[in-house]
C-alpha cells in the first residue's frame, strides 16, 4: 500500500458454473462468478469486501453508409437489409434511423479482460460483414471507417456499482473510468430500484483503436478520420426481478430501451468529440498567429520595414487560416443542429417507452412528468440523459463564439495588410510615372541639345539654359525619392539591430 503500516492480502475464487439467469434475446452474456475477498490491515483494522457478480455487454454502433475523402460513398452490402423481423442484437444488429446498425456483443463466460473481449466482439462483427463483402479486406476497412463507437455496460447483480472501475490503456498508461453520481435513468422507486450510472475518466478527446486488444488513442483531426468514441456505464439490478428488468432493457418493443439510450449517446458523443477536438486544435493554432500579426499591426515599423513579398505571404497565411475557420464554423453549425435533433429524438423515444411501460416506474429525469427536449431552456428542470446533450451543445457554442471572434479579427488584420500593400503599390506607380517622365524629358533635352549645337532651330545659349533648368527641376523629385528610400533602408536596419 505504499507504507510499512499498510498490508493488503487478496484471495480470488473463480466459480465453476455461470449464473443461471440470462438476458432474454441474448444467448451468451457473460455470467462470471468472480468473487474477491480482500483482507486489508491498516493499524490492526481489518475490512472484508465481497465483490458482487457482474457481466460485460458491448454495444457497437455502425454507419451503413458514409462519404469518403475521395468523394465516393462507402456503403454496407445490399444483401444486408433492414428487415426488423430478422434483425437481432447478436447476429445481424438492429436498425437505427435507417442508416445505422447497432450490435450487441457479450464477453465469454468467466472472462474479466474487457479490452480483449471488446476487440474480439469487433472482430466477430467484421467476420459477419466479410460474409457479405467481396473480401475480408473490404470488410475490415469498412469496420474501421464505419464504426461510430462502443458503449461498455457493466451489469451488476447487486444494489450498487461503486466498486467497479474500468482501466483503459492510453499511450502505455492505465487510465481509469470511475463511476460518477450521474444517474442516467432509474427503474422503480428510490428505496427499490435499478439504476444506470455513467462512468467517466479525467482524460478527454480519446478514440478507440484496435490491435490485439482495445486501446484509447488521441483523436485524429480531419472530417474523414475514423474516430470511434468509447462510453462506459454501469447498471445495478438492485432487488427488483432480474428477468422482468432484462425484458424491459433488451426486449421492449418497438425498440429495446438500451438500444435507444446507447445509440443516441454514442451518436451524440461522436458528433461532439470530433468537432470539439478540431475546434480546440484550430483555436490553439489561430491564437498565436493572431497575436503575432496583432503585434505587427501595433508596431508600425514592422510592416513599413517588411519586404513586399513578406507582406504578401503573410496575407496568404492569414487567408488560409480564415478559410479553415470559416469551414469549421460551418461544420459547427451542422454539429449543433445534429445534436439538437438527436436530443429531441431521444426525448421522444424515451417518452414513448415510458408511456408504453406504464407498469414500471421509469424515471429518465427529475421534477417533470414527461420526457421532453427543451433546447436552451434546460433550466426548467434537470434531465440527466438529455443534460449530456445540453453540456455538449454549450461547449460547441463556446467554440463557435470564440472562433467567430478570431475569424472577424483575421478579417480586420487582412484589411490592414491590404492597405499596406495598396499604399506601396500607389507609391510604386507614382515613382514609375516620375521615372518615365524623367526619361522623356532627358531624351527631349538630349535631342534639343544635339539640334541646338547643330543650329537646326537657331536656339541661343539662353534657351539651352532654360531647358536644363527645367530638366533639373524634374530630376529633383527622383533624387528625393531615392534619398528617402536610402534613409528608410538605413532606418530599418537600425530598428532590426535594436530589436
Amino acid at each position: 500500500g505504499g507504507t510499512k503500516h499498510h498490508l493488503t492480502l487478496c484471495f480470488f475464487y473463480f466459480g465453476t458454473s455461470p449464473c443461471v439467469r440470462g438476458v432474454r434475446g441474448v444467448s451468451s452474456i457473460l455470467h462470471s462468478s468472480l468473487k474477491a475477498i480482500c483482507v486489508t490491515s491498516v493499524n490492526n483494522l481489518i475490512k472484508i469486501n465481497i465483490m458482487a457478480k457482474f457481466e460485460y455487454v458491448f454495444f457497437f454502433l455502425f454507419r451503413t453508409r458514409l462519404p469518403t475523402q475521395d468523394g465516393k460513398l462507402l456503403e454496407e452490402p445490399k444483401s444486408l437489409s433492414f428487415d426488423k423481423n430478422k434483425q437481432t442484437f447478436q447476429q445481424n444488429g438492429i436498425p437505427v434511423d435507417g442508416d445505422k446498425r447497432l450490435f450487441l456483443k457479450t464477453a465469454p463466460p468467466n472472462s474479466t479482460d474487457w479490452k480483449q473481449d471488446l476487440a474480439t466482439g469487433r472482430q466477430e462483427i467484421c467476420q459477419f460483414y466479410a460474409q457479405h463483402f467481396a473480401s475480408e479486406e473490404e470488410a475490415q476497412h469498412y469496420c474501421q471507417q464505419a464504426l461510430f463507437g462502443v458503449a461498455l455496460l457493466i451489469l451488476d447483480d447487486g444494489v450498487s456499482v461503486d466498486h467497479h472501475s474500468v482501466l483503459a490503456t492510453v499511450n502505455g498508461s492505465e487510465v481509469p473510468f470511475i463511476k460518477t453520481d450521474e444517474v442516467l435513468f432509474r427503474i422503480g422507486n428510490l428505496d427499490n430500484s435499478t439504476v444506470l450510472y455513467r462512468f467517466k475518466s479525467n482524460t478527454n478527446n480519446l478514440c478507440l483503436s484496435f490491435a490485439d486488444e482495445a486501446l484509447l488513442t488521441p483523436f485524429e483531426p480531419g472530417e474523414f478520420s475514423p474516430n470511434s468514441v468509447f462510453l462506459v456505464c454501469g447498471f445495478s439490478y438492485g432487488t427488483l426481478d432480474h428477468d422482468a428488468v432484462e425484458t424491459l432493457l433488451v426486449d421492449s418493443k418497438p425498440v429495446p430501451l438500451l438500444a435507444v439510450v446507447f445509440a443516441r449517446l454514442i451518436m451524440g458523443q461522436w458528433q461532439f468529440e470530433r468537432i470539439n477536438e478540431e475546434a480546440r486544435l484550430l483555436r490553439s493554432w489561430l491564437q498565436p498567429k493572431i497575436n503575432q500579426y496583432s503585434h505587427y499591426a501595433k508596431n508600425a515599423v514592422i510592416p513599413e520595414c517588411s519586404r513586399t513579398v513578406t507582406l504578401e505571404n503573410q496575407l496568404q497565411d492569414m487567408q488560409s487560416y480564415q478559410n479553415d475557420a470559416r469551414f469549421l464554423l460551418t461544420r459547427l453549425d451542422g454539429a449543433l443542429q445534429t445534436l439538437d435533433i438527436n436530443a429531441d429524438n431521444l426525448a421522444t423515444r424515451l417518452e414513448k417507452i415510458r408511456v408504453a411501460q406504464a407498469d414500471w416506474q421509469i424515471s429518465f429525469q427529475e421534477e417533470t412528468e414527461k420526457v421532453q427536449w427543451l433546447g436552451d431552456k434546460k433550466s426548467v428542470y434537470h434531465e440527466p440523459l438529455l443534460e449530456i446533450f445540453h453540456s455538449n451543445i454549450k461547449r460547441l457554442q463556446d467554440h463557435k463564439v470564440y472562433l467567430q471572434q478570431q475569424f472577424d479579427y483575421l478579417v480586420g488584420l487582412q484589411e490592414k495588410w491590404r492597405l499596406y500593400l495598396g499604399k506601396r503599390q500607389s507609391l510604386s506607380n507614382e515613382h514609375l510615372n516620375t521615372v518615365i517622365s524623367l526619361l522623356i524629358i532627358l531624351l527631349a533635352g538630349g535631342s534639343a541639345s544635339f539640334t541646338i549645337n547643330r543650329g537646326a532651330f537657331g536656339l541661343g545659349i539662353e534657351n539651352q539654359i532654360v531647358l536644363w533648368i527645367v530638366i533639373t527641376i524634374a530630376v529633383v523629385p527622383v533624387i528625393w525619392h531615392f534619398s528617402s528610400k536610402l534613409f528608410k533602408f538605413v532606418y530599418c536596419i537600425f530598428q532590426r539591430l535594436k530589436r
